[in-house]
């Protein structure tokens, strides 16, 4: 029975009521819920998706058609435990989410859907003492509006605002037909894109006719609590602010404990109630969520007893036990948030907040195309790096915000706009300060709003075309949350006079206050800056009827803001620059006083108020408040001799330039954090005059610069492709200085050698190598073995090297045996140095129960799970060697007890699969037996370059400024080798083949597939041959490599970066061409998928029919199958070769099975 208003406005009454006089309860992860169900993909399918094409087991959304009754019973468990609040099982139903499911047609009836579950349930338990409410849940998209996707082009994006605004608007429109009591915009990650979220939402508010609350709720990426887009809280707030929410916080993120502090800054500062919805803690090795229910209520408590929040709920991990261990403590600790009543919002952001009680403010004058001829022509030229210089040095002068204008005839200034917006957005210091979008044309307004994730203000609208106009206008700028920027024209043209100023203005303001809803702290009145002493007398008093309308408007209009631009004051005095920044301070002191709040100046001037002479001074004054009727004229007959000291445009501030490092030993060092080898030979030149020695350069200047570099690396303060040029600018400038050493060798303050090998029967060397470069920078001396190193030779260096540490690296599994001979080996010679092992077969636990052994008690063992720690740990051990070597061991202990006392506990068996065949589905291949293809060219195979694992090897998060320059060199990269005719080569081959229990058969050879072991929660044991008919079934083979171009590049590239950024790339392209020859196979060679589309998206995330198990992977572990694989093949033909071991050389090759059933996937075993 319903207890509450059935209606949306007075659920709405209610809702408000109730957040006003208590704290809220929201429920918690709905996912976490449909994972405990263990759904298969047949259950998430139900009858309505049985014959769907594409999997859904991961796309709980879709249960909200397929199986509303599951659905329906989560909300219930959570209503249940407590919550005032559920929200919808809609996170992902948006268009672009569900894209990669095939479903985005069906994304307004799931949202309609979710709703109505939820709506039925909150009201079957709703009461008049406890009204339950409904949030339609809108999650984040896996794209980002504001971050750079493209290396070619940064102002490339995965997805536009309108695209995003339009899925977010049909995702409200399901939700608020539904029944939704408020829209929860949540896991927001990137301003623009909760901004765009907002705007789809009030566009389907205005389609309903409807309006109900929206909640905002960010995620935090990092310590300093910023999100992932780069804004603070206190930007967040500014821009979200104008759009009124419910409430605005945090969830997703961390456990309470670590975001409390985040949460109290907020609701000091927040001028709405707070939402805060934590994880249960943060996910463990296993992925899961350890933080019980007493313990998630128990770090929410201090919370609820200060009345910091006034909706709590959980995230991710959290069960309907977390929520009603939850309630509990809310009814205890019902102690809501109350927000100060004069609490504002900042008034303006770009990634930082920027308020505006600071006094009077500067606005950055030399983005401006129409007043800067330098700025012109580099946006012509296209040189954005150049032209975002110019508002960096702007930012470096003191300017508080920066003004963008893109008009000028030849110009497409939207597009122009829209591309410097996103480029002054990808750096820190422009994108820090507030933009001011300055235009006449409205449409490239918009556009630069749809493009500014803080909170702008929009230069100009006027009343020129009438009410009408301005309305709309207006009130479109107030949608995007925009302050504005109005220039006093109307009807009648400009406004000249102090009195027509200060009539529009005075009309204006009651316009944009009483019908377009701002607040008089938004607007911003430019009483128009006109140029005196012209030469007409008419125009000698527009400076002081300019400083006269500011007086009243300051007057008469409290909270609203005056503005101006500057620089049109003085015109006819242009080339001049000494008289006109002089003009420029002197009109400032007057207009300041009167009560301008703002204006748009060059922030480099170096001429002050002050610092003019009293006979230029009181000419200027005299023309600029009109004080005597041939004041202009007496101006304009001295401005000759008013000149000066040469000031320059660019202003004096501090610039990059000026900052520059003064002596060589600075610039040194400079050009090794940045990798900068262009001006090595002079500056060391200079240093060793001023030193005295090469040796002493090299002991004082380039091994602090390496040590900076280290030290910067591991705060996180630098990136891997950084380091790596550093190394390769340390490299060069000892080749330079090496004629001049002493003996020919570096002396420098090296923490100890290390011996680097990857292990017999291992061709891959990219962990190792970065470990090398890294090692380096932090003052190790490395001997890098190579590959395939035996464990004599490893010994050998060991002996004569004497290192702090031996580094062994392997990539494939049968590696692990042979470090663990290389160990005993040693082990047997009494080396007991510390040995550190890294590479994808590596594990924690293998180097607990067969590593460490191997190397007996007095030797250690350290698993490194990241080339680049590989310094951090080495230093660890010279600090504190046996303190350091016990931690290890207790830790491996323990992890060896664990798995031993695991292994010791029963469990019921699981079962095989048994596979009904459907024969039909069995497709006969165009050939069989062995084909070698033509040389396949780079551009065919590119676009299937999947960089993501690129960006993993480089140890590079994507979307940020160091991913974006790696991303840029490697396409370059990838030019050149296109334009060298590069190639990779491949291999395929058919086989009728059968399959039993423990193999696939084929007339060539039986290949063994093992198959899963017993494991908790596991329902069936997976082998590849299940996968394979009993009879008349085929299987497919295959191998591919780098051509010989790519072959020699790597033989003969000497440079360390561009060698690792080679391999690296090789790599890739192997995978790329494994991508491209598969889905050959599928559409072609083979044809069970003749019709597939060539859909790059659902490619990378193997949303196809089959697969191909390459050997060493873990449904096929064993990497001595690899001489199982090419009796099948003609690996010659192509150029490879396989080790003892089962390692194909060249290492960027890759081989494996195809598999075509339809009910094939991976595993692992």
């Amino acid at each position: 029975m319903t207890h509450c208003p059935t209606d949306s406005a007075g659920r709405r009454r209610e809702l408000l009521r109730a957040i006003a006089s208590r704290v809220l309860t929201l429920d918690g992860s709905t996912g976490v819920m449909f994972q405990r169900m263990k759904l298969d993909e047949a259950t998430v399918r139900g009858r309505r998706f049985l014959t769907h094409t594409r999997p859904l087991a991961a796309n709980f959304d879709i249960l909200c058609l397929s199986r509303p009754d599951l659905v329906a019973g989560v909300h219930r468990a959570y209503l249940e435990a407590g919550a005032d609040i559920i929200e919808t099982d809609t996170f992902n139903s948006n268009a672009l989410s569900q894209r990669e499911y095939a479903t985005s047609h069906l994304v307004r009836d799931i949202n309609r859907a979710g709703a109505a579950i939820a709506r039925r349930e909150a009201e079957a338990f709703s009461s008049p003492e406890k009204p339950r409410f409904v949030a339609g849940a809108m999650g984040p998209t896996a794209l980002s509006a504001s971050l750079p996707v493209d290396v070619d082009d940064p102002s490339a994006r995965a997805v536009s605002f309108d695209t995003l605004a339009d899925a977010y608007c049909e995702q409200a429109l399901g939700l608020i037909e539904g029944g939704a009591d408020l829209l929860l915009i949540e896991t927001a990650f990137d301003l623009l894109n909760a901004k765009a979220a907002a705007m789809g939402a009030r566009r389907a508010m205005a389609e309903s006719h409807t309006d109900i609350p929206i909640v905002f709720s960010f995620t935090l990426s990092d310590a300093s609590g910023r999100i992932l887009s780069g804004h603070t809280p206190a930007a967040i707030l500014a821009a979200v602010a104008p759009l009124a929410p419910l409430a605005v916080g945090y969830n997703c993120s961390a456990g309470p404990e670590g975001l409390a502090e985040a949460v109290r800054e907020l609701a000091s500062v927040s001028p709405f109630p707070v939402i805060f919805y934590p994880n249960a803690g943060l996910p463990d090795r296993m992925g899961g969520y350890s933080v019980t229910a007493a313990d998630f209520a128990a770090a929410m408590k201090p919370l609820l007893a200060e009345g910091i929040v006034n909706i709590a709920g959980g995230c991710c991990g959290t069960t309907p036990e977390h929520i009603e261990a939850l309630a509990r403590e809310v009814e205890i600790h019902n102690k809501s948030h109350r927000p100060d009543s004069s609490a504002v919002a900042p008034w303006l952001a770009g990634l930082e907040a920027f308020s505006d009680g600071r006094g009077f403010i500067n606005v950055g004058e030399r983005c401006n195309v129409a007043g800067s001829r330098k700025f012109l022509r580099l946006i012509k030229e296209n040189a954005i790096d150049e032209a975002v210089a110019i508002a960096r040095r702007q930012v470096a002068d003191g300017a508080m915000i920066l003004d963008i204008n893109m008009d000028d005839g030849m110009l497409d200034s939207r597009a122009e706009m829209s591309r410097f917006l996103r480029a002054l957005g990808s750096d820190p210091a422009t994108a820090s300060v507030p933009w001011m979008i300055d235009s006449s044309d409205f449409a490239t307004i918009e556009e630069a709003l749809k493009n500014t994730g803080g909170r702008a203000i929009v230069n100009s609208i006027s009343l020129k075309h009438g009410e009408d106009e301005f309305r709309r206008q207006a009130c479109i700028i107030r949608s995007y949350g925009a302050a504005v920027v109005v220039m006093l024209f109307d009807e009648r043209g400009q406004a000249d006079t102090c009195e027509r100023k200060i009539e529009i203005a005075a009309r204006a303001c009651r316009i944009l206050m009483d019908e377009c809803g701002f607040e008089a702290r938004d607007i911003v009145i430019d009483p128009n800056v006109l140029t005196i002493a012209t030469g007409m007398p008419e125009h000698d008093a527009y400076a002081l009827h300019f400083i006269r309308a500011v007086e009243w408007i300051h007057t008469n209009l409290p909270g609203v803001k005056t503005s101006g631009g500057v620089s049109n004051l003085s015109f006819a005095f242009r080339g001049n620059n000494y008289l006109r920044q002089a003009m420029h301070a002197v009109f400032l002191f007057h207009a300041v006083k009167a009560g301008l709040s703002m204006a748009i100046v060059d922030p480099g001037t170096k001429v002050q108020y002050a610092d003019i002479a009293p006979e230029h001074l009181q000419l200027i004054e005299d023309a600029i408040l009109c004080r005597r009727p041939d004041a202009a004229e007496r101006l304009s007959a001295a401005a000759a001799d008013i000149t000066g000291e040469t000031v320059h445009a660019s202003g004096s501030g501090v610039t990059e330039e000026a900052s520059a490092p003064s002596t060589p030993e600075e610039r040194l060092i400079r050009a090794l954090q940045r990798g900068d080898d262009s001006s090595l030979d002079a500056d060391l030149r200079l240093a060793v005059e001023r030193a005295g020695s090469a040796n002493a350069v090299v002991e004082h200047t380039l091994m602090k610069g390496m040590e900076l570099v280290g030290s910067l690396f591991e705060s996180g303060k630098m990136f891997l492709p950084q380091v790596v040029k550093s190394a390769r600018t340390m490299h060069r400038a000892v080749d330079i200085l090496r004629p001049f050493l002493e003996n020919g060798a570096v002396k420098g303050s090296s923490k100890g050698r290390a011996v680097l090998a990857t292990v017999k029967g291992d061709v891959h060397d990219i962990g190792k190598n970065i470990a090398a470069v890294v090692l380096q920078c932090n003052n190790f001396e490395v001997i890098d073995l190579g590959v395939q190193v035996e464990a004599a030779a490893i010994i050998k260096a060991v002996k004569e090297h004497n290192p702090v540490f031996v580094g062994l690296s392997g990539l494939i599994a049968p590696s692990l045996e042979e470090m663990a001979r290389t160990l005993s080996a040693m082990r047997r010679e009494g080396i007991t140095v510390p040995v550190l092992v890294g590479g994808a077969a590596t594990s924690k636990l293998h180097t607990a129960l067969m590593l460490a052994p191997a190397y007996g008690p007095e030797g250690t063992v350290i698993r490194v799970a990241d080339a680049s720690q590989d310094p951090v740990v080495a230093s660890r051990l010279l600090r504190d060697p046996e303190g350091e070597k016990r931690s290890v061991k207790e830790q491996q202990q323990a992890l060896a007890k664990e798995y031993n006392n695991s292994r010791n506990d029963s469990g019921a068996e699981p079962s095989a699969p048994v596979e009904a065949w459907d024969k039909a589905a069995i497709v006969k291949p165009a050939f069989t037996g062995i084909r070698t293809l033509k040389p396949v060219s780079l551009a065919t195979v590119r676009p299937y370059i999947n960089f993501t694992y690129f960006l993993n090897a480089w140890k590079v998060v994507r979307d940020t400024p160091e991913a974006a320059s790696l991303l840029d060199e490697a396409e370059r990269m990838l030019d050149r080798l296109e334009s060298l005719g590069a190639t990779m080569l491949g291999q395929t081959a058919f086989y009728p083949a059968t399959g039993s229990d423990s193999a696939i058969t084929t007339p060539v050879a039986s290949i063994p597939t093992p198959r899963q072991k017993a494991a908790e929660g596991r329902e069936e044991r997976l082998a590849l041959s299940d996968f394979v008919a009993p009879e008349g079934d085929y299987i497919g083979c295959f191998a591919v490599t780098i051509g010989p171009e790519i072959r020699h590049e790597l033989e003969t590239e000497t440079d360390s970066y561009r060698h690792l950024l080679l391999q690296t790339i090789a790599d890739r392209l192997t995978e790329a061409t494994s991508e491209w020859l598969h889905r050959r196979v599928r559409t072609d060679l083979w044809g069970y998928a003749p019709d597939e589309p060539e859909d790059f998206q659902a490619i990378r995330q193997g949303r196809y029919r089959g697969i191909r198990p390459a050997i060493g992977y873990p449904s096929l572990p064993d990497q001595r199958l690899m001489h199982t694989l090419m009796a099948h093949l003609a690996p010659d033909e192509i150029g490879v070769t396989v080790t003892e071991n089962g390692a194909l050389s060249p290492s960027s090759s890759v081989a494996g099975f195809y598999l075509a059933s339809p009910m094939a996937r991976y595993f692992t075993v």
